[in-house]
């Protein structure tokens, strides 16, 4: 009984057989073609358009890592967040960096685990429509800002941000004109290098 059930089996290992190898010199052929739109488009479509109505995986594997920012950004401090934090502490960390208009050629990130390196490449370009469309330059974060550049960088100076001090419109005067440095902080003893604090208004876009 046992054998004759078993019968049947190479002939479906044989059709399995040939089927793996032709999904395998079937998605050869797609990765070898050059033209990726055309590609994507046979990928994607539906198969009464002359597509295979596959997933896209490349906008799927873009989904679910910018699905990360909002972990990152909530307001509490798991163990895993330490080492992301740590590696991006010199631009405010990295749940703010994500908050801000960076380019992300401009930072040294070299400890930052290529996890969250890759999750600010797609979260930069996710964002690039948005920023292009707003166009109200007073609401934008000043630091880390790729449109605000001193000697080809961004700036970012931690006592300001620990001052509160994030949106370029805090730096102005009811009549759209920039605040002093005592205009600033008349209260308050920062000590902030004066090259420093004109040398960012000098470089914020009109």
């Amino acid at each position: 009984m046992l054998l004759k059930s078993l019968k049947p089996f190479p002939i479906i290992l044989r059709c399995l057989l040939a089927t793996v190898s032709l999904l395998s010199t079937f998605l050869k052929l797609l990765h070898e073609w050059e033209d990726k739109e055309k590609r994507k488009t046979v990928i994607i479509s539906v198969i009464g358009q002359g597509g295979l109505r596959m997933m896209d995986f490349e906008i799927m594997n873009k989904a679910l890592k910018i699905a990360w920012i909002k972990r990152i950004t909530e307001n509490f401090h798991p163990a895993w967040k330490i080492i992301p934090e740590f590696a991006a502490v010199k631009y405010g960390g990295l749940s703010f960096l994500t908050k801000c208009q960076y380019d992300i050629k401009h930072f040294n990130l070299d400890i930052l685990p290529p996890f969250y390196h890759t999750l600010l490449k797609y979260w930069q370009e996710y964002n690039a429509d948005k920023f292009s469309e707003d166009q109200c330059i007073h609401n934008k974060v000043i630091w880390n800002n790729s449109r605000i550049l001193i000697g080809d960088r961004p700036v970012f100076f931690k006592p300001l941000l620990e001052a509160k001090i994030t949106r370029i419109k805090q730096l102005f005067k009811e009549d759209n004109t920039f605040l002093s440095l005592d205009e600033l902080f008349p209260n308050m003893n920062i000590n902030i290098p004066f090259t420093l604090y004109y040398g960012l208004i000098a470089a914020i876009p009109t």
